[in-house]
């Protein structure tokens, strides 16, 4: 070998090492800063979700059929909507970050709230508390090219959420995020962590008088 090749070997050695240092020990750090000053695109609102603008985001049209999926009919009305991405996080080595999708609807009735609850428990019966919610693990899908970090695939997981003081029922997506071993774990770091979803019932809010579930 020329030494000119092993100048170029070597620098090309040099730019991989770097580059890895970086993304693995650096990047994370930077984009955590860069999230505290300008913050995570959060979009709140229920015209995000009637206008049909949700669709276009990454994963949204399955957050579609996973709402057309649980076909509650006209029992409910949809009362508020969140969307967060979360490309700030995203990262070459540890994978794209988890963005997440959430649904909230206001049940008619305390008839068709415990049916749907009751429902639930019968094909769902991992659950687990969130402040006021009880959140019920759906499903996850994994997904084939997106990984969750290197080496490691990215899963979709859905949940349904229920507020019994409020008869609230939301329907949350994380996407891309990882395997779900410990469901309770993932699902309540995630919220608490990443976005700024609120567990608190109505009544808790306005008075202070919480009925946390565990």
């Amino acid at each position: 070998m020329t030494m000119k090749r092993r100048k170029i070997l070597l620098w090309i050695l040099i730019i991989v090492v770097v580059f890895s240092i970086y993304e693995i020990c650096l990047q994370p750090l930077v984009r955590v800063m860069l999230v505290s000053v300008v913050g995570l695109s959060e979009r709140k609102g229920l015209d995000f979700y009637e206008n049909g603008t949700y669709l276009l985001k990454r994963k949204g049209r399955l957050f579609q059929s996973f709402v057309a999926s649980m076909d509650f009919g006209d029992q409910c009305t949809p009362v508020d909507f969140y969307y967060l991405n979360s490309w700030l996080r995203d990262n070459l080595y540890y994978g794209k970050a988890p963005d997440v999708f959430s649904l909230e609807v206001q049940v008619h009735s305390q008839e068709a709230y415990d049916a749907i609850k009751e429902q639930a428990d019968r094909e769902y019966d991992y659950k687990f508390g969130l402040d006021d919610y009880e959140n019920y693990f759906v499903a996850q899908e994994k997904n084939p090219i997106v990984r969750d970090r290197l080496l490691h695939s990215s899963y979709n997981a859905m949940y349904l959420s229920f507020c019994d003081d409020d008869l609230k029922i939301r329907y949350v997506m994380i996407a891309d995020g990882g395997e779900i071993e410990y469901k309770d774990e993932h699902f309540i770091v995630i919220m608490w962590h990443y976005t700024g979803l609120d567990w608190h019932s109505a009544r808790c809010a306005e008075t202070g008088e919480c009925h946390a579930v565990r």
